[in-house]
């Protein structure tokens, strides 16, 4: 499999470790003011978008198959649950959420889910 059908992926990944192990203080002040639950879900909705887009790229056909859709959500519920025990144990003044989780997995299947129901509708 040639990954660089997944670099739009793999850069918002990074994005997302870099926001994620910022300091508190670091964060922007526009981003408290809006409930974090929606930027969670938001930003693990755009990663399963991407994840998915690098699927549909690298095997030109449409919709992909159930096991990498599982792929996809499983990805994404792994790396949100990584990265809010990296905030609970080892970014200063940053602290791992269980509703955060939460939303980084709701985010994440509600894509797929809305992806998938797309498909069957235009097909």
């Amino acid at each position: 499999m040639s990954l660089k059908y997944f670099a739009p992926a793999f850069g918002w990944g990074i994005f997302i470790l870099i926001a994620s192990t910022l300091p508190s203080k670091k964060v922007p002040s526009l981003l408290l003011e809006v409930s974090d639950k929606w930027i969670h879900g938001v930003i693990y909705f755009l990663a399963a978008l991407l994840i998915y887009g690098g699927f549909i790229r690298y095997q030109f056909k449409n919709p992909i198959s159930r096991k990498n859709l599982w792929f996809i959500v499983l990805t994404c519920i792994l790396y949100g649950g990584i990265l809010e025990l990296v905030q609970e144990f080892m970014v200063p003044s940053r602290s791992g959420d269980w509703f955060d989780f939460f939303a980084n997995t709701c985010g994440s299947i509600i894509a797929v889910l809305i992806v998938r129901l797309f498909h069957r509708i235009i097909a």
